[in-house]
């Protein structure tokens, strides 16, 4: 982190491995125009892979009205599970620890399973419009505050129909 940036030289493929060669300019400190890359050491001894579980919005309405149910409007479709890789000093966090996963965000251990500790962590939304995760919410935080969340849903909703999805 912060090393300065890096220029990839060369690549190849070595047992399956992508390998890549490369210098470091440590005088280069101008990351805002550079692609980011993150790596941890290959250790099978500590390593192991954990669950990022991300959450759209789970009410799309600014205002509930007395006659709608709560489990009517929720959204139970806007939900991206995946799969990282894990230093084994997250193996002593517990249940409830909120912790940072550098260019990921902020997320909260929600379960830790068997011997393995095999573990599900649930990101922590920021409130931004744009932000780091993979889930590309439908909905626009300007316009939520603004109170016309429901207007965003449906522009979305027709926009998907005309596209055929």
């Amino acid at each position: 982190m912060k090393w300065g940036n890096a220029t990839i030289t060369s690549s190849e493929t070595i047992d399956g491995q992508l390998v890549l060669h490369g210098t470091v300019d440590p005088a280069d400190k101008d990351f805002k125009k550079t692609k980011k890359l993150t790596w941890i050491a290959v250790d099978s001894n500590t390593n192991f892979e954990v669950t990022l579980v991300e959450l759209d919005h789970l009410i799309t309405k600014k205002k509930v009205e007395e006659n709608e149910k709560v489990q009517d409007i929720v959204n139970k479709t806007s939900r991206i599970a995946y799969t990282a890789i894990a230093e084994g000093n997250m193996k002593s966090l517990q249940v409830g620890t909120k912790i940072q996963l550098e260019r990921r965000g902020y997320f909260i251990v929600d379960k830790i399973q068997g011997a393995d500790n095999k573990m599900t962590l649930n990101f922590i939304p920021d409130g931004k419009s744009k932000n780091m995760s993979k889930i590309q919410s439908k909905l626009d935080q300007a316009v939520v505050s603004g109170g016309k969340a429901d207007a965003a849903v449906s522009a979305a909703k027709a926009k998907q129909k005309a596209q055929g999805k």
